[in-house]
């Protein structure tokens, strides 16, 4: 599977206004500017803070999104993160059998590069057997008094990271530049960069003048921010 993103929503203001005018209203509060606003003034009343480095104000303004077809892997990266909230698929809660007959984990380009697909496909196919198996030898355990353990919550222990886990992350306009930053950056790990590009790109389409500075690279796989 490939990572993807889906925006969920954005903060508005109470009278319906979207994400950019809200920084507007909360920034011009500084300086007592509230009579300067008009229809399209927000945007370039951003744009001057961006350029100006003044980052705080547009943390009022925040974003969900959804992120699916990542791995395990991939989003212990995101949690990393400090300045967000937080919602992502429990395996000690959900039931994790059959991943690999779902095609619910991720494959590294290397992989498939050193021609070691094949094998890698027979070791995840054997892990979901072996998950499977001491999900059933927990379930007779625990009705044979022997264990009070949780079924999932023990047998996930077997779990590789290449499973799939799904994600909801929100965070401020400050947060999310320093995520794309970090992990659009050539150097980021493949597979965070792949779909944190992919996100960048919805980003710059809904708030081009908070983000349409990071600059894409020309393969697409990489983002880099441009000196202003």
């Amino acid at each position: 599977m490939n990572g993807k993103a889906e925006i969920l929503g954005y903060s508005t203001g109470i009278t319906g206004a979207g994400p950019i005018q809200l920084i507007e209203q909360a920034g011009r509060t500084c300086y007592k500017s509230q009579g300067k606003i008009t229809n399209d003034s927000a945007a370039k009343f951003v744009l001057m803070l961006r350029k100006l480095g003044h980052e705080s104000v547009i943390e009022h303004s925040w974003v969900a999104v959804r992120f699916t077809g990542c791995s395990r892997a991939a989003t212990h990266q995101l949690v990393r993160h400090r300045l967000m909230a937080i919602s992502q698929e429990s395996q000690r809660y959900c039931d994790e059998s059959g991943f690999f007959f779902n095609n619910y984990y991720v494959v590294p380009p290397s992989i498939i590069e050193a021609g070691l697909l094949d094998w890698y496909r027979e070791r995840l196919k054997q892990i979901d057997g072996w998950y499977k198996e001491l999900q059933e030898k927990l379930k007779e355990a625990i009705k044979a008094g022997k264990t009070k353990g949780k079924v999932n919550e023990d047998a996930r222990f077997l779990l590789p990271n290449a499973v799939c886990s799904e994600i909801v992350i929100s965070c401020n306009f400050r947060e999310w530049r320093h995520i794309f930053k970090m992990r659009t950056d050539i150097h980021a790990q493949w597979e965070i960069r792949y779909v944190m590009v992919d996100t960048l790109k919805q980003f710059q389409k809904l708030f081009p003048v908070v983000f349409d500075d990071f600059k894409i690279a020309e393969d697409g796989k990489s983002a880099a921010l441009t000196k202003e």
